[in-house]
């Protein structure tokens, strides 16, 4: 079972984007811990503004690139195979994120995407969230519950 560690909320540019929801086996505001533990984790997105697909890729692929750097060259088709899974959102749509048994697991209102396997890619795609360079301030504090 997992619990509610935070919620926070995602803005661009003075728009209220998304809501997110972190949920964890046991609370943590460790960033660190939360990322490297191949522990069960979801992120539960509500949105609360429509995005394209391009919107979406381009979001995602810049916290990739500022986020884990590196991994955009040891895991570049994971990476590319998580954008090609995005779709359009629309206001009130829900993507989450699931991390278990060492598969992350995204899905857009309860339609799974993909799998993509590894604990690697668990924390590359946690990271997105978590830690320094956040998307904005409010929305990882919130989800470290602080």
């Amino acid at each position: 079972m997992l619990l509610l560690n935070g919620l926070g909320l995602r803005t661009k540019f003075s728009v209220k984007v998304y809501v997110a929801g972190l949920y964890l086996e046991q609370t943590s505001s460790d960033f660190r811990a939360i990322i490297k533990a191949d522990t069960p984790k979801r992120i539960v997105m509500q949105f609360l503004h429509s995005a394209s697909k391009q919107q979406m890729t381009d979001a995602f692929g810049d916290r990739f690139k500022d986020k884990t750097p590196d991994a955009e060259k040891t895991m570049k088709a994971d990476i590319d195979q998580s954008l090609g899974a995005l779709e359009p959102i629309k206001k009130g749509d829900q993507m989450v994120f699931t991390y278990v048994g060492a598969r992350a697991r995204p899905s857009i209102n309860g339609t799974e995407k993909l799998t993509i396997a590894g604990p690697a890619f668990g924390q590359v795609l946690y990271a997105v969230w978590l830690g320094p360079k956040p998307p904005n301030a409010y929305l990882t504090k919130g989800i470290l519950g602080q």
